[in-house]
C-alpha cells in the first residue's frame, strides 16, 4: 500500500491521523487503525491516498463491502492509480464477484504492466476458473512480493540433474503442503536426481518421514539456510505444476498418495464419521471458514452415526455418540482418518489430508472460495476425487443452509 508520505494540500490534522493509522496497522491493530482513518476521512473525504489505505484496512478486518465502497471511491477520484483497481479487484473477489474482480485486475495491469501484486491476484482468478497455464505462470509473481532468500541457489527448472539433490520446500499453510507434496514423485522422475530433500513445517516433518515421502525431511532453519552438501537445485512445492507444465487436471495425480495404518477403534454398530469444524484460528480468513460449536453440533450430531472429533485442540463436554480423541500429531490424525467411513470438514489441512488418503470427505466451502476449490466443479474437486463439496450459495449466507444440506445427506445415507 501507499507509504505515509505527505499528500499535497491536506490538513495537518488529517495527515496526523493518517500517520497514526498506518502505525497502528503495522502493529496489526486494525480496529484501532480503522477508527483513525474514519476520523481522517471525515476531515478530508476525497483524498485517494486515505481512501485506499482505509480500504486496505477494512479488507484486513473482513469488512469487504465497505472495503469495496472506499476502493471504488478512490478509483473514481484517481482512476490512473493501479492500487485502487487492485484493491477493488480483491474486494470483488472476496465478495464472490469474480468477473468484476478480473476486470479490475486487467485495468490495473494496463496502468502498471506486469506489476507483481496485479499478476498474482489475477493468477488466483485464473486458477479458480481452471485456467491453469496462465494461472500457474502468474502465480510465480508471488515471489516478487515475498522473497524467501533462495535467489542465490540454482533453481530447478524441470531439467534432468542426475547425481544432484533436488531440494523442495514448503511456503504456505499445512494444507497447501499436503496438497502439493503429490508432485514430489513426478519431480523425482523428471529430474532424475540422486535424492529428494524436503523442507516443510515442523508439524509435518515426523509424518512425512513416517510415510517416506522423500529421502530426507527437515523443518526450516533460522535464516532458511539449506542443509545440503554437494550440488543441488531447489524449487518451491507450489511451483512444481508450473515448472513441470502440468496444465491438465488429469496430471494432478488424483489417486491416493498418502497411506497409513489405521487406528483401532471400538465397534459401535454405526458408521464412523470424523468431524472438523474449525481451522487454525490465526489464519487470516478463519472467521469465514470456521463454524461455531453450537451451529455445527445442533445441525449435524442428530444423525445416526458415531462421530469423532478431528479438532485436536478442541475438547467438548460429553455428547452421545461423539468421541474426543487426543491427536497430537499428523500421524495420529491420519491413522484416525484411515479408520473412518467419512470425514466432514471445513477448508483446512484435514480436508487435504483426507483427500490425499482417498478417504470420502465432505468439505464445507465458503461462498467467496479459495482458488483450490475450482468453480468449474460445483460439488467435486479435480484435486481429490473422493471429495464432495458443500458450498455456500451467496455472500453472507452463513453456515446454516450448508449444514442443513449435510445433515440431509447424512440422514439419507448419501
Amino acid at each position: 500500500m501507499t507509504s505515509a508520505t505527505t499528500p499535497t494540500d491536506l490538513s495537518n490534522d488529517a495527515y496526523a491521523l493518517h500517520c497514526e493509522a498506518v502505525e497502528l496497522r503495522n502493529q496489526k491493530k486494525n480496529e484501532e487503525a480503522a477508527a483513525k482513518w474514519t476520523e481522517c476521512i471525515a476531515l478530508v473525504p476525497d483524498e485517494p491516498t486515505y481512501l485506499r489505505e482505509y480500504a486496505d484496512c477494512l479488507a484486513r478486518l473482513g469488512r469487504y463491502e465497505d472495503d469495496l465502497r472506499f476502493a471504488l471511491r478512490a478509483c473514481a477520484l484517481e482512476p490512473s492509480n493501479p492500487e485502487g483497481w487492485l484493491l477493488a479487484g480483491a474486494a470483488y473477489g472476496n465478495l464472490g464477484q469474480q468477473e468484476n474482480a478480473k476486470r479490475c485486475y486487467d485495468r490495473a495491469d494496463v496502468l502498471a504492466p506486469h506489476a507483481p501484486a496485479v499478476c498474482f491476484n489475477r493468477s488466483l482468478y485464473n486458477l479458480l476458473h481452471g485456467n491453469y497455464a496462465e494461472g500457474w505462470r502468474e502465480y510465480e509473481y508471488r515471489f516478487l512480493q515475498h522473497q524467501r532468500g533462495r535467489s542465490v541457489v540454482p533453481r530447478w527448472n524441470g531439467e534432468p540433474i542426475p547425481g544432484e539433490t533436488l531440494f523442495l520446500w514448503a511456503e504456505q499453510g499445512l494444507g497447501d503442503t499436503i496438497q502439493f507434496v503429490r508432485f514430489v514423485k513426478l519431480a523425482r522422475e523428471r529430474s532424475q536426481c540422486a535424492r529428494v530433500v524436503l523442507e516443510v513445517q515442523r508439524e509435518l516433518v515426523p509424518f512425512f518421514l513416517d510415510i517416506g515421502i522423500a529421502d530426507e525431511v527437515y523443518q526450516p532453519s533460522v535464516g532458511y539456510s539449506i542443509p545440503i552438501d554437494g550440488p543441488f537445485r531447489h524449487a518451491g512445492l507450489m511451483s512444481l505444476p508450473y515448472i513441470m507444465g502440468l496444465n491438465d487436471e488429469a496430471q494432478f495425480a488424483p489417486e491416493p498418495y498418502i497411506g497409513v495404518a489405521r487406528m483401532e477403534l471400538p465397534s459401535t454398530g454405526r458408521k464412523k464419521v470424523g468431524v472438523c469444524w474449525r481451522g487454525y484460528a490465526g489464519h487470516t480468513d478463519d472467521a469465514r471458514r470456521s463454524i461455531t460449536d453450537e451451529v455445527f453440533f445442533d445441525t449435524v450430531l442428530g444423525s445416526p452415526y458415531s462421530f469423532y472429533s478431528i479438532n485436536p485442540s478442541v475438547r467438548l463436554p460429553e455428547v452421545p455418540n461423539f468421541v474426543n480423541l487426543d491427536l497430537p500429531t499428523f500421524t495420529e490424525t491420519a491413522a484416525l482418518i484411515a479408520a473412518l467411513d467419512l470425514v466432514i470438514t471445513v477448508d483446512t489441512s484435514v480436508a487435504h489430508l483426507a483427500g490425499a488418503m482417498g478417504k470420502p470427505v465432505w468439505i464445507l466451502i465458503r461462498y467467496a472460495t479459495d482458488w483450490r476449490w475450482c468453480l468449474n466443479y460445483p460439488t467435486t474437486s479435480p484435486w481429490y476425487p473422493s471429495a464432495r463439496l458443500f458450498r455456500q450459495k451467496s455472500y453472507g449466507e452463513g453456515w446454516g443452509p450448508v449444514l442443513a444440506e449435510v445433515a440431509e445427506a447424512l440422514n439419507a445415507g448419501n
